[in-house]
C-alpha cells in the first residue's frame, strides 16, 4: 500500500469505523451490556489496552471494526451463570437501540462535521460582477453589458451568484427586474427567463430558468453563516446527502442506474481521499461528512449481517414475541455473509474497471 494511502485513507476511514463501533459501545454500556473487545480493524491484534473486561486493540486489517459484546453469541449466553452484563438477555428494544447506535452515529457525525466547516470557513463565492452576456438571451436583450454587478432581483439584494441564480429561479417565471450598478451609475432592467431543461445530479430531467450571465468577474465573495446559519446548512445538507444516496442506492436495485457508474470501493475511495486532501481541509473533512452518510445507511439496509439485518431479528421477536430459531439466524447470516463478500468482490472488480479500462 502507497503512503497516500496511510496519510489519506486510514485516518479517514478510521475516524468513520471509530465512531460507528463507538456508538455501539456506548450504548451497549449505558444498557449494562458489557464489552469484552474494542477494536479498531479485524484479524490479528497489533496492540492494545485491556480495562476491566474490555480490550480495546489495533487490529491487522484497517476495513473495519467490531465490538464483541458478553453474551452476543446465542451460545456463549447459555453458558452463562451471571446474565446481568450479557446482550442477549437485555429486553429487545435495548438491543436494537445498542444496534442501531453505530449507523446512527455516522449519520450524526456528517451534520456536526458540516456544521463545524461552515462555522470555521463559510464559503467563497462567485460576485454579480458580470464577466459575459450570452447573445440574444434575456440579460443580453434587456440590455446589461459586461463589467456590470448585479445588486439585487425584484428587489431583493444578492452579493453573490448563489443567492443571484436561486432569484433568478424562484421569482420566474414572471419578469424579473434586475438592478445593477454601471459604473456611477444604477439602472433597473427588466426582462423573462428563460426557461431551460437540464439533468440533475440524478440524471432527471428539470426545468431551469436562466437569463444569460456569466457572473464571478471580480473578487470572490466569502459568506458568512453564523452558528444559526452554519447549524441550519449543515442539516440541510445532510437531508440532502440523505435522500440522493437513498435514491441512487433504490435505482441500482431496481435496474435503473448502473452500478459501474454509482459503487466504489478501496480503489476509489482513495483517489478521492488522496484528492480531496490535496485540495484542503475543508475538501477532506466535507468527503468524509459524504462518506458518514453512506456507511450509515448502508449499514440500515435489512442484510443479515449488517445492522439493519440485526434489527430486522428484533422487530421479528417484538412482534411474535419469542426470537427467530437460532438455526435459522445462522443460516441467514452465513447468507448475508456470502452476499457481503460477493459486493465487496463486485465493487472492486468495478473500481478496477474505471480505473484501468474507463476507455
Amino acid at each position: 500500500m502507497s503512503f497516500l494511502w496511510y496519510l489519506t485513507v486510514i485516518p479517514l476511514l478510521g475516524v468513520l469505523i471509530f465512531i460507528h463501533e463507538l456508538g455501539h459501545f456506548l450504548v451497549a454500556r449505558l444498557c449494562g451490556v458489557g464489552v469484552e473487545v474494542f477494536s479498531l480493524g479485524f484479524g490479528k491484534r497489533l496492540m492494545g489496552t485491556r480495562r476491566g473486561i474490555t480490550d480495546y486493540r489495533l487490529s491487522a486489517i484497517p476495513l473495519g471494526g467490531f465490538v464483541k459484546m458478553v453474551g452476543e453469541d446465542p451460545n456463549q449466553a447459555e453458558e452463562l451463570e451471571d446474565t446481568t452484563l450479557s446482550f442477549t438477555h437485555k429486553p429487545v428494544y435495548q438491543r436494537a437501540a445498542i444496534v442501531l447506535a453505530g449507523p446512527v452515529s455516522n449519520l450524526l457525525l456528517a451534520p456536526v462535521l458540516f456544521f463545524f466547516l461552515l462555522l470555521s470557513y463559510g464559503a467563497l463565492l462567485p460576485d454579480t460582477t458580470v464577466g459575459g452576456v450570452m447573445k440574444g438571451k434575456p440579460a443580453a436583450l434587456a440590455g446589461i453589458e459586461k463589467g456590470d454587478v448585479v445588486t439585487a432581483v425584484n428587489g431583493k439584494a444578492v452579493s453573490n451568484m448563489l443567492e443571484m441564480a436561486a432569484l433568478v429561479q424562484s421569482e420566474s417565471p414572471r419578469p424579473l427586474t434586475l438592478t445593477i450598478k454601471r459604473k456611477d451609475k444604477t439602472l433597473d432592467l427588466t426582462m423573462t427567463a428563460q426557461a431551460e431543461t437540464e439533468t440533475d445530479i440524478l440524471g432527471d430531467p428539470r426545468t431551469v430558468y436562466r437569463v444569460g450571465i456569466a457572473g464571478g468577474a471580480g473578487e470572490p465573495v466569502q459568506v458568512n453563516y453564523g452558528l444559526i446559519g452554519s447549524a441550519r446548512r449543515a442539516v440541510g445538507q445532510t437531508w440532502e446527502l440523505c435522500s440522493i444516496t437513498i435514491e441512487i442506492l433504490g435505482r441500482i436495485f431496481t435496474g435503473r442506474l448502473s452500478a459501474k457508474e454509482a459503487l466504489g470501493g478501496p480503489i476509489r475511495i482513495t483517489q478521492m481521499a488522496g484528492k480531496y486532501a490535496q485540495s484542503g481541509i475543508f475538501d477532506f473533512f466535507s468527503l468524509m461528512g459524504m462518506l458518514s452518510v453512506s456507511l450509515g445507511l448502508i449499514n440500515l439496509f435489512p442484510m443479515p449481517i449488517l445492522d439493519g439485518g440485526h434489527l430486522v431479528f428484533f422487530l421479528y421477536e417484538a412482534v411474535v414475541r419469542r426470537p427467530m430459531a437460532l438455526r435459522a439466524r445462522e443460516i441467514s447470516m452465513q447468507v448475508g455473509m456470502m452476499l457481503l463478500i460477493m459486493l465487496m468482490v463486485y465493487v472492486i472488480y468495478i473500481d478496477i474497471l474505471n480505473t484501468f479500462f474507463s476507455g
